[in-house]
């Protein structure tokens, strides 16, 4: 082989290292990226995971105070003699606003639980998009290795 084709097939190897060097530092970048993104997922899914929490714990208390008003109610109405009308009024309305808090706090759990799941979803995503980008770091890294050790045996045979 003369000189002239040795040496394109030298440049040639060396502008492929320089791509593949960009390429690499790219998914390292898309890698580093993901990761935060993974970071900034899993604290919202904590806070997530709390605000269920505390929502559930909220209904569960306006379940037990609509049972209550309930009961309330149903002695009012048994034994309307003893009661006034202004009684029976407040009861039902107090039942009323507890029945309507209680749809507004299942449908804030229910929004919430929502939230949440598309939250694990986009993570258990980022994590494997971190996992991938890894692996091509990995697999360029070794090319460019493979590609760099070949040029320097050109040069030292040549």
């Amino acid at each position: 082989m003369d000189n002239i084709g040795i040496k394109k097939i030298n440049d040639i190897i060396k502008k492929t290292l320089s791509v593949i060097e960009k390429s690499k530092g790219a998914i390292f970048d898309i890698s580093e990226s993901a990761r935060r993104e993974v970071n900034e997922l899993k604290d919202e899914l904590q806070q997530l995971k709390n605000d269920a929490g505390a929502i559930m714990a909220e209904c569960k208390k306006l379940e037990l105070q609509v049972t209550r008003s309930r009961r309330k109610l149903a002695e009012i109405n048994r034994n309307f003699e003893k009661y006034s009308e202004e009684d029976m009024r407040n009861a039902y309305q107090e039942t009323n606003d507890l029945m309507v808090q209680l749809a507004v706090c299942r449908e804030r759990e229910r929004q919430t639980i929502l939230r949440r799941n598309d939250v694990e979803r986009r993570l258990k995503n980022a994590l494997e998009t971190v996992t991938k980008a890894e692996q091509l770091v990995a697999q360029v890294g070794a090319v460019f290795n493979y590609l760099s050790g070949d040029l320097q045996r050109l040069d030292e045979h040549f």
